[in-house]
C-alpha cells in the first residue's frame, strides 16, 4: 500500500487536507482518494441516480488520476462525487489520441463515494488488463483534484507542481510508481 499527501497550488481558503491510497490488490489497482477538514466548505455533489460520461467535471470538485507506462501515451481518469466520470486518452502532452479505444465505465469500477462535514472520500477499482493497451513497463501516475470553495473558487491539488500555473498534464508530474 503507498500512502501520498496532495498539496495544493496556492492555499485553499478553509482548512483541508488530501490523501490517496493506492493498492494493487490481485489485478486490480485500488485508488482511494481522502478530504479531512472544512469538508462542508466545499461545494460536493451528492451522488446521481444514474451517474454518466460527462466531461468538464474538473469546473467543480474533480478527483483526477493520470496512469502512464514508459511512453508518451497517457489516460486521464476524472471522478466526481456525484458519480459522473470522463476518461481521456493522450498520445502526447495534451494531444488528445485519434485512437479508436473505447473509454467507457468498464475501464474502472466505482467503489464508494461519502462525504460528512469533516471528510469525504471516493474509492475505485481499474483493472490492470483493461488498460494494457498502454504498453508494458512500470506504470507512473499523477495524482491530482480540483476542488470548488465557495464563490466559484476553484483549488488545485498534485503531488507536485512544475509549473507556474496548476497542469496536472506534466509528465514530471507523474510521480508514483507501481
Amino acid at each position: 500500500m503507498l500512502n501520498y499527501s496532495l498539496k495544493p497550488f496556492t492555499p485553499p481558503p478553509s482548512p483541508i487536507s488530501m490523501g490517496v491510497e493506492l493498492l494493487q490488490l490481485g489485478g486490480a489497482l485500488q485508488i482511494s482518494f481522502c478530504l479531512k477538514g472544512a469538508v462542508d466548505s466545499l461545494k460536493l455533489p451528492q451522488p446521481v441516480e444514474n451517474p454518466e460520461r460527462r466531461e468538464g467535471l474538473f469546473h467543480h470538485t474533480c478527483l483526477e488520476l493520470f496512469i502512464q507506462k514508459g511512453n508518451d501515451q497517457y489516460l486521464e481518469f476524472n471522478f466526481s462525487f456525484t458519480g459522473d466520470w470522463c476518461v481521456f486518452y493522450f498520445d502526447g502532452y495534451r494531444k488528445k489520441s485519434m485512437n479508436p479505444i473505447t473509454l467507457d465505465s468498464t475501464l474502472f469500477e466505482l467503489r464508494h463515494i461519502s462525504h460528512s462535514p469533516c471528510e469525504a472520500s471516493l474509492k475505485v477499482n481499474i483493472p490492470v488488463k483493461k488498460i494494457d493497451f498502454l504498453g508494458a513497463g512500470e506504470s507512473t501516475l499523477g495524482l491530482s483534484a480540483v476542488l470548488e470553495h465557495p464563490f466559484n473558487i476553484l483549488s488545485y491539488w498534485a503531488l507536485v507542481h512544475n509549473s507556474t500555473k496548476p497542469d496536472f498534464h506534466q509528465a514530471s508530474s507523474f510521480i508514483a510508481k507501481l
